[in-house]
């Protein structure tokens, strides 16, 4: 897990080994057990981005095939259906982690990763 905020400074990663939390920043490596983690809370944020060379391509290899059964209205159809199809969602996971010291730490992770860290609370 990817280390993006908090006070033990940027960059550095967090894992999580035989129930010990592991954050290794440019400060420093530190580890944590389950009874020093006070609080983990996350986060799922959802962008919806429009892919403009999955647009061009469905348009046209679409447009060419519906264009030879059904001429113009054809090639419309396989515009709407190349710019339905275009659409697509990122997901991005955080996570902050509270720990003794009133220190935090806060990670881009995965939802497996928050499933793991979930696990470390008391």
């Amino acid at each position: 897990m990817k280390v993006i905020g908090g006070n033990f400074g940027l960059g550095g990663g967090v894992s999580i080994r035989d129930g010990v939390l592991l954050v290794g920043t440019d400060k420093g490596t530190y580890t944590f057990d389950s009874s020093e983690i006070k609080s983990i809370s996350s986060m799922v944020s959802t962008e919806k981005n429009f892919g403009c060379v999955s647009f061009l391509l469905g348009a046209i290899i679409l447009g060419i095939i519906f264009g030879l059964f059904l001429s113009i209205f054809g090639i419309l159809i396989g515009v709407i259906l190349a710019a339905a199809g275009s659409w697509y969602k990122v997901e991005n996971y955080e996570a902050t982690i509270g720990v003794t010291n009133d220190r935090t730490v806060t990670v881009s992770c995965s939802k497996r990763d928050i499933k793991k860290l979930m696990l470390l609370t008391p």
